[in-house]
C-alpha cells in the first residue's frame, strides 16, 4: 500500500469524472479560520481515491463542498462512524491550512464542537 503525503487535486482523484454536488472546494467556498458548521457529510471514491462531499453553513448559507485533504477525510470519516449526523443537528469547526514537515500544503477541521 502506497502512502501519499502529496495534497491531490480533486480533479486528479476523480479523473474526467466531476462531481457536480460541489460548488467548490472547502477551502475556496468557506475560506480559513471562519466558523462554520458542519451538517453532513460523505465518503465517496474517485478514480484515483477518497475525497468528501460535506454539507457546511455559514455566514453566506448552505453549501455542498469538497475535499480531497487526508486530515478532513478522517475526520468526516470519524464523525460518519460516530452517528455525528442527525437531523437538526450540526457541528461547529473551521478549516485551517498548515504545512507539514516536508513542505506539504494540508487543510484539516479543528475545534469540533459537538
Amino acid at each position: 500500500m502506497t502512502n501519499k503525503t502529496k495534497q491531490t487535486d480533486l480533479s486528479d482523484i476523480l479523473g474526467k469524472q466531476q462531481d457536480s454536488e460541489s460548488e467548490g472546494s472547502i477551502q475556496e467556498i468557506c475560506g480559513f479560520d471562519k466558523e462554520i458548521n458542519i451538517v453532513d457529510g460523505i465518503v465517496k471514491e474517485g478514480k484515483y481515491g477518497k475525497y468528501v462531499v460535506i454539507t457546511v453553513q455559514n455566514k453566506d448559507g448552505e453549501h455542498k463542498v469538497h475535499s480531497s485533504s487526508n486530515p478532513i477525510i478522517e475526520t468526516i470519516e470519524s464523525l460518519i462512524k460516530s452517528n455525528s449526523f442527525t437531523d437538526n443537528f450540526s457541528i461547529a469547526c473551521k478549516v485551517k491550512k498548515g504545512i507539514s514537515s516536508n513542505d506539504r500544503t494540508f487543510y484539516s477541521l479543528v475545534g469540533l464542537k459537538e
